[in-house]
C-alpha cells in the first residue's frame, strides 16, 4: 500500500507533520544540550544541572511526536518476512488485521497513559534534580498516542477498502 494513499483528512497529515517538525527541533536542542554539557564537563569539570532529566523528557517527546508521521508515511518498523510469501489477498487481509489490532491496542494504551498522567499529577511527583513535574510530559505522550491512534484508524479504513476491492474482484 502506498503511503498517504487516499488519506481522508488532510488536517491529520498537517498535524502529524507539525508534531514531527517539533520533534526535529527538540532533537536539535537535545544535541546542543549534550554538546554543551560535555564541553563544560571537559573544560570546567562541571556539567549542566539536570541534563539527564531534560534529555529524558526531550527523547520521550521526540519518539512520540514522530509516531503519527512515521505511520502516515509507512516508515514505522514492520516485520513481514513470512507475509511477503503470501498471496496479495492474504497480505491485504493481514495488513487490515494488524491495523485493527494496532488501533485497539493504542487506544487502550492512550487511555492508560492519560490515567497514569492523572495519577502522577495527583501524587505531585517531580524529577530529582530540577524538581520539574513529570505529568505534563506524560499528558503530551497521551495526546501523541491519540493522534497515532487516529492515524491507525484512517490507515485501517484504507486497508478495509483495499480488502473489499480485492474481495469483490
Amino acid at each position: 500500500m502506498q503511503p498517504n494513499q487516499e488519506l481522508p483528512a488532510n488536517w491529520l497529515s498537517k498535524i502529524s507533520r507539525f508534531l514531527n517538525s517539533i520533534g526535529f527541533v527538540i532533537l536539535f536542542f537535545l544535541m546542543m544540550l549534550t554538546v554543551a554539557d560535555v564541553v563544560l564537563r571537559k573544560i570546567f569539570n562541571k556539567g549542566i544541572l539536570g541534563t539527564l532529566e531534560i534529555s529524558e523528557f526531550m527523547m520521550v517527546a521526540i519518539v512520540f511526536f514522530s509516531l503519527a508521521e512515521g505511520e502516515l508515511e509507512d516508515r514505522n518498523v514492520s516485520v513481514d518476512l513470512l507475509v511477503k510469501k503470501l498471496s496479495l489477498k492474504s497480505r491485504v487481509i493481514i495488513d487490515a488485521l494488524v491495523k485493527l489490532l494496532g488501533f485497539i491496542l493504542y487506544c487502550f494504551i492512550a487511555i492508560a497513559v492519560f490515567g497514569y498522567a492523572g495519577l502522577m499529577k495527583s501524587s505531585g511527583e517531580v524529577s530529582l534534580d530540577l524538581w520539574l513535574p513529570r505529568y505534563p510530559i506524560i499528558y503530551i505522550v497521551a495526546v501523541a498516542l491519540i493522534l497515532f491512534s487516529v492515524v491507525l484508524l484512517f490507515r485501517l479504513i484504507i486497508a478495509i477498502k483495499e480488502v473489499r476491492r480485492l474481495w469483490i474482484r
